[in-house]
C-alpha cells in the first residue's frame, strides 16, 4: 500500500528548507556587531565593593574603636576598612656640635611602639570579630623630615612630617620594621653615630662611678645628668638620610617606594594636596601641598586622588596625566592608580561621614586577597558624596573593538579605532545633574551633561600605529564626584591579533 504526498506539502517543505538555508547564509556572511564582544567578554564580571581607605584609631583608642568602625561601615553598606596606623611617630632634634650624640626626642603611640608583630596579629583577630566587613591592616609611613632654624630664636621648623605613603600587603609583618624610614631602628648599634653615643654614655657612667667611689656626691650627681639625658634620648635617629640636611630631595621617598616594590607590597601616596601646619612655642611643624611627588617619583602603586580638599592633580594635563604618560613611556614600572581616601581618625567619626570619600573595587568577593588584588590592578574608582542617601555609580566603562574589550586597569591592543563607552548611574532616588568628561592623553576628548543614568560614547578620530594612550573619566555635579581609573589602549605598529593584558 503506498501513501501519496500532496503537492502542497512538498511546496511547504521546499519553502521551509529554502528559508532556513538563506537565514544560515546571512548569519555567516554578516559581521558580528562590536557589542557582541562586550557580551561575551564582560571586563567587569565581578561585584562592586565599597572600601574605606586610610583610617586610624587602634594605637590611641584600642581595638574596640576599630571594631566599632567596622560595624559602622557595615551599617553604611561598606564592605571593607583599610587600617593604616602610623608606622613610627617619633622625631628628634639636637643642638649643633652634640646632635650626633644627643637630641630631644618626642614619641607618640605608633605601630612601632605598640609592637609590629603584635599589631598585625591583633588586626587578624579584630577582622574575625566582624565577619561581614573585611579589615585590612597596613601602615602610614613618614619616610623623612628635616629641620631648619633653632629653638632659642623660635624659628625651629620641622618640614614634611606629613609627606606620607600608605604601605600595604608586605609578605611578612616583620618587613615593616625593615623599611628605610628615618628613626626606625633595626638594632641598638646601627650606624657610626650609635657607637659615639655608646662611647659617650660609657665615659659618663665611668665618671659617675668613680666620683661615687670616692664619695664625691656632687661630682657624681653632675656626671649622672648626661647619663640620664643620653639614656632618655637614646641613640641618634637612624636612617639613610640626615634630618639636618635639606638636599635629600625626593630620594628618601623613592628609596621607600623601591623597597616596598621589591618586597611585593603596595605603596600609595597619601594626601598630596593637604596643608599641615602646627605652631608651638619653639617653632612649628609644617608640610606644604606636594602633588609634584606624583611626577618626581616612579613605580608607586597609586595615590589618594579624592579626599576632603581642593584637588587639582586629577585635572586634565596635571600631575596624574603626567604620571600616566611616564608609565606609558616606560619610566615607571607600576601604573599610578587613583583612589578615594578618607583619612579618618577615631575622634572624627562623627564629623567625617564614612560615605564622603570611598574607594570602590571590582572583585569576586570582599576578601582581603581579592580586594588587595583589585587595588594592585586598578580595578575600581574613587567616589565622593556630600549627602547621605545615594552616590554616583560606574555602571559601565570599557573600550571595545572587533579584536577585544578592556576595562579599567586593562590593556586593549587593536588595529582599528575602538569605541569607548561609559554609563553613570546613581544609587539613590534623586540623582543630581552631572557632567562627564572623558580624558585621553591628558586632554578632554568628549563631554556630556545630564541626569543619571547618563551614557557617553567616543571613538578616536584617527589611528596612529605604534602609539599608546589611555582613557579615564571625571564625573562631577552638585556635591557628587566620581574619578575612574584608566583604560590603556595600544595600536601595534603592525597588524597582529588583539589581546588584553
Amino acid at each position: 500500500m503506498s501513501i501519496k504526498t500532496s503537492d502542497h506539502s512538498t511546496n511547504y517543505r521546499t519553502a521551509f528548507l529554502f528559508l532556513c538555508t538563506a537565514g544560515l547564509v546571512i548569519y555567516v556572511l554578516l559581521p558580528a556587531p562590536a557589542f557582541s564582544q562586550h557580551l561575551q567578554h564582560d571586563p567587569y564580571p565581578d561585584k562592586q565593593w565599597g572600601v574605606i581607605l586610610h583610617s586610624h584609631g587602634t594605637t590611641g583608642s584600642g581595638w574596640d574603636a576599630v571594631v566599632n568602625l567596622q560595624r559602622a561601615a557595615g551599617r553604611n553598606n561598606i564592605s571593607a576598612v583599610i587600617l593604616t596606623e602610623q608606622l613610627i611617630a617619633q622625631w628628634s632634634w639636637g643642638p649643633p656640635v652634640i646632635r650626633g650624640v644627643w637630641g630631644y626626642r618626642r614619641t607618640i603611640p605608633s605601630i612601632r611602639s605598640y609592637g609590629i608583630e603584635r599589631f598585625f596579629n591583633e588586626a587578624e583577630e579584630a577582622d574575625r570579630q566582624v565577619p561581614d566587613v573585611t579589615l585590612i591592616a597596613g601602615a602610614e609611613v613618614a619616610a623623612y623630615y628635616y629641620w631648619t632654624g633653632v629653638p632659642w630664636k623660635r624659628n625651629l621648623t620641622m618640614w614634611n612630617w606629613q609627606r606620607n605613603l600608605l604601605v600595604l600587603d608586605l609578605p611578612e609583618p616583620a618587613l615593616f620594621g625593615l623599611l628605610p624610614v628615618l628613626g626606625l631602628r633595626h638594632s641598638l648599634l646601627q650606624t657610626w653615630r650609635d657607637y659615639i653615643w655608646l662611647g659617650t654614655l660609657i665615659i659618663f657612667i665611668a665618671l659617675f662611678l668613680t666620683a661615687l667611689n670616692y664619695l664625691y656626691f656632687v661630682r657624681a650627681a653632675v656626671a649622672l645628668i648626661p647619663v640620664a639625658l643620653l639614656l632618655w634620648s637614646g641613640p641618634p635617629p637612624p636612617g639613610p638620610f640626615s634630618p639636618y640636611i635639606q638636599n635629600a630631595g625626593i630620594k628618601p621617598y623613592q628609596t621607600l617606594i623601591d623597597s616596598v616594590d621589591s618586597w611585593g607590597g603596595l605603596a600609595l601616596w597619601s594626601l598630596v594636596e593637604t596643608v599641615d601646619d602646627h605652631h608651638y612655642s619653639w617653632g612649628r611643624i609644617h608640610t606644604d601641598p606636594h602633588p609634584e611627588v606624583l611626577t618626581q617619583t616612579h613605580s608607586y602603586h597609586g595615590f589618594g586622588v579624592m579626599y576632603p580638599d581642593n584637588l587639582t592633580a586629577q585635572e586634565p594635563g596635571h600631575e596624574w596625566d603626567t604620571a600616566l604618560s611616564a608609565y606609558l613611556n616606560g619610566t615607571s614600572i607600576n601604573p599610578p592608580w587613583g583612589w578615594g581616601e578618607l583619612a579618618l581618625h577615631q575622634e572624627q567619626l562623627g564629623e567625617k561621614k564614612l560615605w564622603h570619600n570611598m574607594t570602590v573595587l571590582f572583585a569576586p568577593d570582599p576578601s582581603r586577597e581579592e580586594l588587595l588584588h583589585a587595588l594592585r590592578e586598578g580595578r575600581g574608582y574613587a567616589v565622593h558624596s556630600d549627602f547621605e542617601g545615594g552616590r554616583l555609580r560606574l555602571n559601565r566603562f570599557d573600550a571595545i573593538s572587533h579584536e577585544g574589550v578592556a576595562g579599567m586597569g586593562q590593556w586593549l591592543s587593536t588595529t582599528e579605532r575602538p569605541s569607548v563607552n561609559a554609563l553613570i548611574g546613581f544609587t539613590g532616588e534623586d540623582p543630581p545633574p552631572v557632567t562627564i568628561r572623558l580624558i585621553s592623553g591628558g586632554e578632554v576628548v568628549a563631554t556630556t551633561q545630564g541626569t543619571p543614568p547618563l551614557a557617553l560614547e567616543w571613538t578616536p578620530p584617527s589611528l596612529q600605529p605604534g602609539t599608546r594612550t589611555y582613557c579615564r573619566l571625571l564625573v562631577e555635579g552638585r556635591g557628587h564626584k566620581l574619578f575612574s581609573n584608566p583604560i590603556f589602549i595600544e595600536y601595534p605598529p603592525q597588524v597582529s591579533p588583539g589581546y588584553i593584558k
